[in-house]
């Protein structure tokens, strides 16, 4: 991916391959590369043998998908219920400072107090020059507490439409 600053190419973002910067493909580094002149590493990783894992740096970015194979897991259990954590959700509508392009999600300190590990940094944070540092939220954490409030929803909607039919009759 290049990454532009007035239409010029000031660096790029993929994976390191044979030190050369590439965009897929099983290799051991991910890396961007400014003007061409150095990879910063985000961290080590080993691509699909089911131990996917970063080690060693820092990431911030979208993950699309991940390892999710049954083989790669151990100490299984059901999920507890995520009823609480999705009514204890503030959600809100925005735009960022200076755009018109609205959003919807969470302010990440709120989202932090309810799923910690959906939210990386620290609230109200700053640089030693005085700049903010922004928190982020990762989405993808808090899809299975979706998904699992959205079951015990639909769970507790079938159980009152059996109880409506049989006061029906």
């Amino acid at each position: 991916i290049d990454l532009r600053k007035d239409d010029v190419t000031v660096g790029s973002i993929g994976v390191k391959n044979n030190n050369n910067l590439t965009t897929g493909g099983n290799s051991s580094h991910a890396g961007i590369e400014f003007n061409s002149t150095s990879v910063v590493p985000l961290g080590d990783y080993n691509l699909g043998d089911g131990n996917t894992k970063w080690k060693d740096g820092n990431f911030s970015g979208t993950v699309f998908d991940g390892t999710s194979d049954y083989r790669a897991k151990e100490n299984v259990t059901p999920m507890a219920s995520a009823w609480d954590y999705v009514k204890n959700f503030n959600m809100i509508e925005w735009s960022y400072i200076g755009e018109d392009k609205r959003h919807e999600g969470w302010y990440a300190h709120e989202l932090q107090e309810v799923v910690p590990d959906a939210v990386s940094g620290v609230k109200d944070e700053t640089d030693e020059d005085g700049n903010d540092v922004m928190q982020s939220v990762s989405k993808s954490s808090v899809v299975p507490k979706l998904a699992k409030a959205l079951q015990e929803a639909l769970l507790k909607i079938e159980q009152l439409e059996e109880r409506l039919a049989k006061l029906e009759q």
